[in-house]
């Protein structure tokens, strides 16, 4: 069965001690951080194609980081671009990204220190319809920041529903253990969850199960958050869902070459 991790990170190689050691007392990284890392663990663990989600840490870092990006985004990787929504003019950002030929941005409304719904957001997420532009944001709890977080399940249905174009993914199920209110809030609408992170240390099986049946299988989509989580153990979590070979076939790429167009 053909795999497409959706949820992937590596850094530069000038960096990327400088960034492992940055988590490294939160969280143990399961390869060495480097490109060269990702795609061993691809080739160990049978996947395809990884989306690789670099971030904008600062508005004056927005071009290189995106240029960097472009440069990496080809073979196997595909790497998504980033925008800052502190930039003075994040749609010129999201231009170039489009322009440099990526498919998507990633946001962090932890690190990058905003609230996702905030309105003040809104000519962002419509540049982002404006250029067919994917975003993934990542949702709910984060180990690193204490609450409350920036961008919750209900937060991502405001968005959805101003911005009913917008393709969205809300990373780690909806909401990193903030199912309850996935639940709620989220499942059965137009918005995509990537399964980043969802071992057994933040959802129970069970859990995992009933969200799928709250949620079509449609709007699903296999990710590891690779380094920080085991590609081939977030495999083995599909594998064991109590869904049709043909859902985990959607999960495991089906859906991601439709929101890729590959």
């Amino acid at each position: 069965m053909r795999v497409i991790d959706f949820h992937t990170h590596y850094y530069p190689d000038k960096i990327v001690e400088k960034a492992l050691n940055k988590a490294i007392e939160f969280i143990k990284p399961v390869t060495n951080g480097t490109r060269a890392g990702l795609i061993e663990s691809m080739q160990r663990n049978n996947i395809e194609y990884s989306v690789s989600l670099p971030m904008v840490n600062c508005p004056a870092n927005a071009k290189s980081l995106n240029l960097w990006a472009s440069r990496e985004n080809h073979d196997e990787i595909i790497m998504f671009g980033s925008v800052h929504p502190e930039e003075d003019t994040p749609e010129e950002t999201l231009k170039y990204v489009a322009e440099l030929g990526m498919k998507g941005i990633k946001v962090h409304p932890e690190y990058q220190n905003f609230y996702f719904a905030d309105r003040k957001y809104d000519r962002i997420w419509e540049a982002c319809i404006e250029y067919d532009l994917i975003v993934l944001t990542h949702t709910g709890f984060d180990i690193m920041f204490p609450p409350p977080y920036h961008c919750t399940p209900e937060d991502i249905k405001q968005v959805i529903e101003r911005h009913p174009k917008l393709k969205l993914v809300a990373a780690h199920g909806g909401g990193m253990r903030m199912f309850e209110e996935v639940e709620k809030h989220l499942c059965g609408r137009d918005v995509y969850f990537d399964l980043a992170f969802m071992n057994s240390m933040n959802i129970e099986l069970e859990t995992l199960n009933r969200l799928l049946q709250r949620h079509s299988a449609d709007r699903i989509l296999y990710g590891s958050d690779s380094p920080w989580c085991d590609q081939g153990e977030m495999i083995e979590i599909v594998q064991k869902l109590s869904i049709s070979d043909e859902a985990k076939e959607k999960i495991f790429s089906k859906n991601a070459e439709k929101l890729l167009k590959i």
